[in-house]
């Protein structure tokens, strides 16, 4: 049992922990917004042709020769590019060289098509550096991936129907633990992966849920790689296989059951009336017995007197 002092002691722990978490989710997104703010400022650059505001961005950790070939490089991308939207994809600590930095990643799509992923990396003191790469080329050679999870979503679809109509058929049918099947019904496994042949990315999870989880094919544009999630209903295939076979064998149980108690109930139908019998006839044999106590005993005939017999003679 937990004491007031106890309570205070958790409570304690829960808001120090709540706090902690609290400062560092604002720390990360300071840091977030800082990367977006440069990616923004320096695309906004390339997009005006004003190479000296982009290269203030950079000016005290890389040189002017090494920040040209970066900028010819983002320029001859977005060409003819006109605006663009942009998207973080993610964060994560990474150590290069006995640095530790905060990288934040980016995908930009301009209004012409082309697909860029940057890369911002932030150190201790400020901003530390920029990557950039043309990851157009992959989205234009994955357009079937779409196609093909159009396809797994409506499989996805028919088969969350077939386990709705498990469910209504657990419900109607006449079966033992019909809890413990609508949970099993529920009860699937899925499992992901996804590849990338050019940048060697590979990844890979599973698990179990007891609720339905859809299957779908994606791209992951910053690794160029192609992943796919599969999703089983276990439970859906084992019920929808076995749901004759129980209801056979849920019958044929019954149907023993019955006949047992239909047997029991012969049997005690059968001794109630021999007890009856019984009974009836111990009460008839006492009623006779009664009535014959309840006679009066016969007289025996007088003898006549010895001589009235001889003075006849």
């Amino acid at each position: 049992m937990l004491t007031s002092g106890k309570k205070r002691f958790f409570a304690m722990i829960i808001v120090i922990l709540l706090l902690a978490m609290s400062f560092t989710s604002c720390g990360f997104e300071e840091e977030t917004q800082k990367a977006k703010e440069v990616c923004t400022n320096f695309l906004d650059g390339v997009l005006k042709d004003d190479f000296l505001m982009a290269y203030s961005l950079f000016d005290d950790i890389v040189s002017g020769s090494d920040f040209a070939e970066f900028w010819d490089y983002v320029c001859d991308i977005m060409e003819n590019s006109k605006s663009y939207e942009i998207e973080e994809l993610g964060w994560e600590f990474t150590n290069y060289e006995g640095v530790d930095l905060f990288t934040s990643s980016f995908e930009v799509v301009t209004d012409d098509g082309k697909v860029i992923q940057f890369i911002v990396y932030i150190d201790g003191e400020g901003l530390y550096g920029m990557d950039a790469y043309d990851s157009t080329p992959f989205v234009e050679s994955t357009k079937w991936v779409s196609v093909v999870n159009v396809v797994m979503t409506v499989i996805s679809l028919v088969l969350f129907v077939v386990t709705i109509w498990m469910i209504i058929d657990v419900a109607k049918r006449k079966i033992r633990n019909k809890v413990l099947w609508i949970l099993l019904i529920l009860f699937g496994f899925w499992f992901e992966a996804a590849i990338g042949f050019e940048a060697g990315y590979f990844d890979f999870n599973f698990g179990i849920s007891l609720l339905f989880k859809s299957a779908k094919a994606y791209t992951i544009n910053s690794a160029e790689a192609i992943g796919a999630r599969i999703a089983i209903p276990i439970g859906t295939i084992i019920y929808f296989f076995l749901r004759k076979t129980l209801s056979a064998q849920d019958k044929i149980a019954d149907e023993r059951i019955i006949a047992a108690r239909e047997a029991a109930e012969a049997e005690a139908r059968a001794a109630a009336e021999a007890e009856a019998k019984a009974k009836a006839e111990a009460e008839q044999a006492a009623l006779e017995k009664a009535a014959v106590e309840s006679e009066p005993a016969e007289e025996a005939p007088a003898e006549e007197p010895e001589e009235k017999n001889n003075e006849n003679q």
